[in-house]
């Protein structure tokens, strides 16, 4: 008795080890008298999210049952799974995917009739990332015409999805994207060592309606009535939210890249409305984007949302106040600022740096360092930490009821030293008017004074601050108002 039970227990801990399961049982269903359809982010080398969930889903013949079957690399059956396709001829199923490695894996789908046929050859599942909107444009890269590439100089651990294929990450579709997936890539442990993929869904420059589904522009009277009075209502087919997200929802992700806002600033300068309806307008539109993301999408991590440091619209700063706000109704965003990261081009010497104490004659910003961009990025997802933001303010006045103090907290600690001006740190009076306040740091505090000496330095005034802005410039690039090396989140304060 005592041998059977050892025996029994072996056979268990071997199917165990080997990860072999139980065949499903399967409905024979109806005969198909042609081939099935699968959509098109299913596909050799493919990389998808590790110990999640796969949606997948095709067209095929009301009644057939597809049956979908995933094989290690020993052939060895890790999971199964089947439907019976719809009346409207729609076939779905969901997938339990594997542990994160850098093994191969092998999909094959089938009817249940077993008359055809489709295998997916050398999948892996690692670490996916989104990145939605505006494309980053490729600063360094220098296209060769008629470059043949050796087809091992590909690392197929690292892979993009986009125009609807698979296929290596490489420079020339994208800087930061491939810089990102290599930080990613080489931040994994020894013994964690996976696979990468991002999943691109961008265009040129669009604004934020095109990215909405229909069913959530219904649902907000006021996004609608925006719509319709600017002429803006379009065919869902062509919408930006169909192309894209309706179908990569269906994959899962680790976090997602956000970078959008610029297209949206361009219809307000052509436009007859205020600075405030454009507020209400596009944060209207931003929380409820952000909000379809976190509720369709299967995201196990974060939502990074770029703030874009160099633009000549006068309102970009609006822009950077609503991506910021945006982020106290949502714990999963956070604002990724990018003021300390330009790229320069030094006019005079013909060169390109990063580093702005190099240029003594004129220069222009050209963008971003994207592989320092990439490593705040996955910093801030690997070590669960974001941008310090301004938490609140406290307001102090006199016997007189004059505000003589604004004490604004942040979230953490500032790096500061005595006596440094923090460039792009901003006051306005009442009359509008910037003035220069004496201010100090203590720990995670910034305090303004609003009492100021007149010219014979014997009469006090007491300044009527009504705004306090930090780098809401056209231009920062050189701000230096941090937290443990990382700057702070632009900010603007309106007070009372």
């Amino acid at each position: 008795m005592y041998k059977k039970i050892i025996v029994f227990s072996s056979l268990i801990f071997m199917l165990f080890i080997t990860g072999c399961i139980s065949k499903v049982k399967i409905p024979v269903g109806v005969k198909p008298t042609k081939d099935f359809t699968v959509h098109s982010y299913i596909n050799d080398d493919g990389i998808y999210q590790a110990s999640s969930e796969l949606i997948l889903s095709g067209l095929s013949e009301e009644g057939v049952v597809i049956v979908c079957s995933l094989y290690d690399k020993k052939g060895n059956l890790i999971n199964e799974s089947y439907c019976t396709t719809s009346a409207d001829g729609v076939w779905t199923l969901t997938l339990d995917t594997p542990s994160s490695g850098l093994d191969n894996y092998t999909l094959k789908i089938k009817d249940s009739n077993n008359i055809y046929h489709q295998t997916f050859n050398d999948i892996k599942f690692g670490e996916v990332w989104l990145y939605i909107g505006d494309e980053l444009k490729n600063l360094n890269y220098e296209k060769k015409e008629n470059l043949k590439v050796e087809e091992n100089y590909f690392d197929y651990n690292l892979m993009f999805f986009k125009d609807n294929e698979w296929i290596p990450a490489n420079e020339e579709i994208s800087e930061f994207n491939y810089s990102l997936a290599n930080k990613i890539y080489e931040n994994n442990k020894s013994w964690n060592k996976h696979p990468v993929g991002v999943v691109f869904a961008t265009s040129e420059a669009d604004p934020i309606y095109k990215w909405l589904s229909h069913t959530a522009i219904s649902s907000r009277k006021l996004i609608m009535e925006y719509l319709e009075k600017e002429n803006l209502v379009y065919d869902e087919d062509n919408s930006l939210h169909n192309m894209y997200l309706n179908l990569y929802k269906n994959m899962s992700y680790s976090n997602v890249v956000l970078n959008q806002g610029i297209a949206d600033l361009k219809l307000f300068e052509n436009s007859n409305y205020d600075e405030n309806y454009f507020r209400n307008i596009y944060s209207l539109q931003l929380y409820t984007f952000i909000g379809e993301l976190i509720h369709e999408f299967n995201i196990a991590d974060n939502i990074f949302i770029l703030q874009d440091s160099i633009n000549y619209n006068q309102n970009i700063g609006l822009l950077r106040t609503i991506q910021s706000d945006i982020t106290n109704y949502y714990n999963v965003t956070s604002i990724v600022p990018t003021y300390d990261l330009n790229v320069f081009y030094d006019i005079e010497n013909d060169l390109i740096t990063s580093d702005l104490n190099e240029i003594e004659g004129e220069f222009t910003v050209v963008g971003y360092d994207y592989d320092k961009l990439a490593e705040r990025i996955n910093k801030f997802n690997v070590n669960n930490y974001s941008a310090t933001k301004l938490d609140h303010i406290v307001q102090e006045y006199d016997e007189n009821k004059n505000m003589i103090t604004v004490k604004l907290i942040f979230e953490k600690k500032l790096d500061y030293s005595e006596d440094q001006i923090i460039n792009g740190l901003k006051f306005v009076d009442s009359n509008n008017e910037y003035v220069e306040l004496l201010y100090s740091i203590k720990d995670n505090e910034l305090i303004v004074d609003l009492i100021i000496s007149e010219k014979n330095e014997e009469e006090i005034k007491v300044v009527d601050l009504k705004y306090i802005y930090y780098a809401q410039d056209i231009e920062i690039y050189d701000n230096n108002l941090f937290s443990s090396n990382i700057p702070v989140v632009p900010f603007e304060i309106k007070l009372k």
